[in-house]
């Protein structure tokens, strides 16, 4: 609104800032407006997960005088397009932001756009709480990079976002491989009639893989999980339970832990169960040392994302000892 007097004056700033071109985006520039050019930048770097580019963009657009409200509106409007375009392709449109759409239809994947939508949505509604509107902003993008799902194939970005390092965490942490046990001839940890004995960590992967394979119920698998194997013959079992957990030992769980052995055997098996000190690692303590190797993996990943090192540069922040956990740890 305003006199014809004024829009010429406009005009002519206009032609001043554009160097003798009157462009949309370069007067949206002049007055403080957001521009398409950089909200297309800003979803480009969310969608590659490059947290110090979508900072870089988001304080551009702040320090040109836009509105928060504004910027966040925008990025609604182009991840609606982007969205509907991915389930209906036909709904493109003929404008000058059709070829980016379509590209970036195919580029993002839709759990990504659903995402960056609802945070936005959500986020915009927030932004009268924020203790400023630039800050509301930047934690709302935060939020976006964050909680990027992890989708397996349907991640297009090789980029070193917080994807990349949850597939990192994801990874299983270095551990002895559980051998599947053969039904009858080879049997774990068995001393035979020559004196020879398989070695204790031989033993620990075999007795640990026929754990896992009796898919033993509760008291009755902890029992399991504390003990190790001593002997292994063709109708007798001897395990020595941990000392420290005597307390597991019953007539009930010994006959439960029995009947299982016989079924996953095939056979008729005597299990003997004697309380002592265990000279290796039970199969309790292995799982504790993979959870310990893999808590370590997650920690290491997550110090050395790039992503998590901007944030803490940018805002001084720190990671919380004991907040972090491995990806699949229901712990």
């Amino acid at each position: 609104d305003g006199s014809l007097r004024d829009a010429l004056s406009l005009l002519d700033q206009a032609i001043v800032y554009g160097a003798g071109r009157v462009q949309t985006d370069e007067v949206a520039s002049m007055l403080g407006g957001v521009t398409h050019h950089s909200l297309k930048a800003l979803i480009e770097a969310l969608a590659a997960g490059d947290a110090s580019l979508v900072m870089h963009e988001a304080m551009r657009l702040v320090d040109n005088a836009a509105d928060p409200s504004e910027i966040l509106g925008g990025i609604l409007g182009l991840l609606h397009r982007i969205a509907l375009v991915q389930q209906l392709p036909d709904t493109a449109g003929q404008d000058d932001d059709r070829e980016w759409i379509l590209a970036q239809a195919q580029v993002m994947a839709p759990e990504d756009v659903q995402l960056f939508y609802q945070i936005g949505l959500m986020g915009r509604k927030d932004l009268p709480w924020a203790p400023d509107p630039g800050t509301g902003l930047e934690m709302v993008l935060l939020r976006m990079l964050a909680f990027r799902p992890v989708t397996g194939e349907m991640d297009h970005h090789s980029g070193d976002g917080p994807r990349a390092v949850r597939q990192a965490v994801s990874s299983p942490g270095s551990s002895a491989s559980l051998e599947a046990l053969p039904e009858k001839d080879d049997r774990p940890g068995e001393t035979t009639a020559s004196g020879t004995q398989d070695s204790p960590e031989r033993v620990l992967e075999s007795w640990s893989a026929l754990v896992a394979r009796m898919k033993l119920p509760g008291m009755a698998r902890e029992l399991a999980h504390h003990c190790v194997l001593e002997r292994l013959e063709d109708d007798r079992c001897v395990l020595v339970l941990d000392q420290a957990f005597e307390h597991l030992l019953s007539e009930r769980l010994q006959g439960r832990l029995g009947q299982a052995l016989d079924e996953c055997l095939h056979r008729s098996m005597r299990l003997e169960i004697k309380i002592g000190s265990v000279g290796h690692e039970t199969p309790a303590d292995l799982q504790q040392r993979q959870r310990e190797e893999k808590l370590a993996q997650a920690e290491q990943a997550i110090s050395e994302d790039e992503t998590v090192k901007a944030l803490i540069e940018t805002f001084d922040a720190k990671v919380l000892p004991g907040t972090i956990k491995p990806v699949g740890d229901e712990s």
